[in-house]
């Protein structure tokens, strides 16, 4: 039996479009001459599992959309919310960085158990094999979360609570001066925010920015909108359609988007080099873009420099 045209037709597609994606996925990215090399050494390169990689080389236009509709933000519980506001549990652990300059909040929460899963099927789950193929200077590290996550898994939630939570996120309050006023507060990678942290944040001056690190983080980031609602919402332009879809006011820069290829869509929105206007030189923004799977940008403060999620797929 010989094909109809329109089947052909159909499997030449499916083969141009797999050709594309193979390529795409198989593309180097041109190092950077003039670029100085971080001094961090985080040893061999890590090879993702097949759905991140397809993520991962999917053009922007593609992946954006995907993410915003596939990830809308959900914060997770965490002891108070399991134990109450009376228990002894605190999910914050507070460190300054720079005296009066920089503060570091380690918040601990639950995560849930599809969440967990979901992760694993994306980026692989930790095992033996992944311990023996790891760098050695790695490999003691793997053996102790992989013993941690044996043992929360045979936990009840209220267990785990009780150990102060299963995950971690950090934020970074960093002061800056913004017209003059040395209390102004830039907030980078917001946490969950109860009544408790929001007071203490308070104590420390006048929240006027909050930036979002990666487009990924974003389970937090509508709550500090509304929590401090003057202040300025940088973040990626994924992280503003996703947080959007929640109820989250329009972000006031977008990181992802410059002043002279402004999209329709943005139109009226704040760019790169709004943002940068707007931190008067208190902060230095660095998007990284073109061969990362998430939208990541680091902040430099103060001589510090704060990064979060930046994953690297090809």
């Amino acid at each position: 039996m010989i094909p109809s045209t329109s089947s052909l037709t159909a499997a030449l597609q499916t083969v141009a479009v797999g050709a594309v994606i193979y390529f795409w996925m198989r593309r180097k990215s041109k190092p950077n001459e003039k670029a100085k090399p971080f001094h961090v050494y985080y040893g061999e390169a890590i090879s993702f599992p097949f759905p991140m990689k397809v993520i991962g080389s999917l053009p922007e236009w593609i992946r954006i959309p995907l993410m915003a509709k596939g990830s809308k933000p959900s914060p997770p519980r965490d002891s108070i919310d399991i134990l109450g506001q009376d228990s002894e549990v605190d999910p914050y652990e507070k460190k300054l960085i720079l005296p009066g300059k920089i503060w570091r909040v380690r918040y601990s929460y639950l995560m849930s158990p599809e969440f967990k899963k979901a992760m694993g099927s994306l980026f692989g789950n930790v095992n033996a094999a992944a311990i023996t193929n790891a760098p050695d200077h790695l490999k003691e590290t793997l053996e102790k979360d992989i013993a941690a996550a044996e043992m929360y898994d045979t936990m009840s939630e209220k267990e785990r609570a009780e150990q102060g939570g299963d995950s971690k996120q950090d934020m970074f309050i960093a002061k800056i001066n913004i017209d003059g006023d040395d209390n102004a507060l830039l907030i980078y990678n917001p946490v969950r925010l109860h009544p408790q942290m929001i007071d203490w944040i308070n104590t420390l001056g006048e929240v006027k920015f909050i930036v979002s690190g990666s487009s990924s983080h974003t389970n937090f980031l509508p709550d500090a909108a509304k929590q401090f609602p003057n202040a300025k919402i940088i973040c990626a332009s994924a992280a503003d359609l996703k947080c959007q879809g929640v109820g989250m006011r329009p972000a006031d820069f977008l990181y992802d988007v410059l002043r002279d290829e402004v999209p329709k869509r943005y139109s009226g929105r704040g760019t790169y080099q709004d943002a940068l206007e707007a931190l008067q030189g208190q902060a230095r923004l660095f998007h990284i873009r073109g061969d990362v799977c998430t939208q990541a940008l680091f902040v430099l403060v103060h001589k510090h420099l704060f990064e979060v999620d930046l994953l690297y797929v090809n």
